[in-house]
């Protein structure tokens, strides 16, 4: 009674969420004294202690039951005797700190590298380091910058929380493993992911760009998630072997792109202002904090339709895209508030009324949602932000903007692909034509749906010529991929409008809605020029 009394627990909570607050000042502490070209590696050596403290919490919690029930004790002096060992291990790492921790702020630059001032505040000792200015530093980056920290902080932790939690469902259900040995088994994946840690930042991260180490990860993540999809959707023997080395795969990435988007994000702050290095960590700590609160309840609501690893793949996969969509977001010359407003909210606001079946949407367990979410991926967000970047400048060069904007119209000639396969299994599924149902308003979306996707095939090829060959005999290549976005976005437009779930499906105010934020961005998309994208200092 008396170690279980509620106001004790509660008491214990408000510690440990100060001890869960002081993550914040380490991090700041690292990002601080660590040099800018070692500075990714300290961040994954980071991420890799909290993998640690994952991993070794329960351990020693577990031996310390473990003990207590060996002596005969109660189950609640066992819990005791478990918070004794956790509290004596936490006090020995204390005093090893205390011990070899400088003593000075001189002697702690020295160590660092001496690359900053010894005296004043750590903020203007970044300044310093940095080289960066507070008063010239354009806000619309940093609201970008600290969009992107949060975003990503909260999408990373939402997926890992998604793999950790509904992964041992799956495989304790799915595959009759049982909770016992899929604990066990995320226990040693989660050495894999440690070991990934470890060896990234001791090995690996100066080997590249922040940026290039973002897009190998998230290729990996993919190729990871995939893995874990049975083929043809059934659980044959010998599949958990493969869906144990993809989740290895996509649990390694995911560890190792937080580390690198949090330093990518951090090298980009705005000392002197809101958008500082300190600031930009609090914002990451709201993100990770609210992700690691939604993940497992976003998984175990997915599995609690139906125990399949395809559902739960699907849903790490849309995460997998939204950070892909988010690094190319943040990344010049597509750095405004303008643009990342309408594509975020309009994108987001689709995704989720078509996941939704309270909204009236099909739901994350019907295959034809994916149809529309890729969908709106490729013609609400990437091809638009495409146009933009082709048509931006900041000063940079034309290869540098015809750079970017490969990269987005790719991402939507590779989302369009995938929504356009989740509607042909969905219409194999129900034995339904793929050449619309005979109502006029369902067959002019599936004619200029096929237009779209034969224009996008058209514009992918040429692109490539475009953009490695000669560029001077392609020069339809712009207004035809205007031409392009028009079409889809008409598509899009009457898609919206169709009716797709069997419970009513979304409302009228709801479809104005979208429809609205449809029409915002096809307009940014194809009217914009730079002197509207870039605002005031651009001729």
């Amino acid at each position: 009674l008396v170690f279980n009394s509620a106001w004790l627990l509660i008491a214990a909570r408000a510690v440990l969420g100060f001890e869960g607050g002081s993550m914040y000042n380490s991090a700041l502490a690292m990002v601080h004294f660590a040099r800018p070209e070692t500075q990714t590696g300290y961040l994954v050596k980071y991420q890799l202690f909290v993998v640690v403290g994952v991993l070794g919490g329960p351990l020693l919690s577990g031996l310390g039951i473990l003990a207590g029930g060996a002596h005969g004790m109660s189950e609640a002096l066992s819990g005791v005797v478990a918070n004794a060992v956790l509290a004596a291990f936490g006090l020995v790492v204390l005093i090893g700190l205390l011990t070899v921790f400088p003593k000075t702020w001189s002697e702690m630059e020295e160590l660092a590298g001496g690359t900053g001032p010894t005296t004043g505040s750590p903020a203007n000792q970044v300044v310093a380091q940095t080289g960066a200015t507070s008063s010239s530093a354009a806000p619309k980056a940093g609201v970008a910058i600290a969009f992107a920290i949060l975003a990503s902080s909260y999408l990373r932790m939402a997926q890992r929380l998604m793999l950790e939690s509904g992964g041992i469902v799956l495989v304790a259900e799915g595959f009759g493993w049982g909770s016992g040995l899929a604990g066990v088994a995320f226990g040693v994946i989660g050495v894999f992911k440690a070991s990934a840690l470890a060896s990234f930042a001791i090995w690996f991260s100066t080997r590249m760009s922040d940026a290039s180490w973002l897009w190998v990860l998230q290729a990996a993540q993919v190729a990871g998630i995939f893995m874990m999809i049975a083929p043809g959707h059934t659980l044959t023997p010998g599949f958990e072997v493969q869906f144990s080395v993809g989740a290895i795969i996509a649990y390694c990435a995911n560890g190792v792109w937080g580390g690198v988007i949090t330093s990518w994000c951090l090298k980009q702050a705005q000392p002197g202002t809101i958008f500082s290095r300190e600031n930009l960590l609090i914002v990451s700590q709201i993100g990770i904090f609210t992700g690691i609160g939604v993940g497992g309840v976003i998984s175990r609501a997915i599995l609690s339709r139906d125990v399949s690893e395809v559902l739960l793949s699907y849903g790490m996969m849309l995460i997998a895209f939204l950070q892909i969509f988010l690094v190319w977001l943040v990344e010049p010359p597509v750095l405004t508030s303008r643009v990342v407003v309408p594509i975020i909210v309009t994108t987001a606001a689709g995704v989720y009324a078509v996941m939704s079946k309270s909204l009236g949407g099909s739901g994350v367990d019907n295959v034809f949602t994916y149809h529309i979410v890729f969908m709106m991926l490729a013609w609400f967000a990437c091809a638009p932000s495409g146009l933009l970047a082709q048509l931006s400048s900041d000063g940079g060069e034309q290869v540098d903007r015809s750079a970017a904007h490969a990269k987005w119209m790719g991402a939507a000639g590779f989302c369009a692909a995938l929504g356009y396969y989740f509607i042909f299994r969905a219409h194999n599924a129900n034995g339904k034509s793929h050449f619309g149902n005979g109502d006029i308003w369902h067959t002019l979306h599936v004619v200029l749906g096929y237009a779209a996707l034969v224009g996008c095939a058209v514009q992918v090829g040429t692109g490539f010529m475009k953009r490695f060959g000669d560029s001077e005999k392609l020069k339809f290549h712009g207004q035809a991929g205007r031409a392009l976005a028009a079409i889809a976005h008409c598509a899009a437009g009457v898609g919206l409008w169709l009716q797709f779930a069997p419970d009513g499906g979304w409302s009228m105010p709801l479809r104005m809605t979208l429809t609205a934020g449809l029409a915002i961005v096809a307009t940014i998309g194809l009217r914009a020029r730079p002197q509207e994208i870039l605002g005031e200092g651009c001729s």
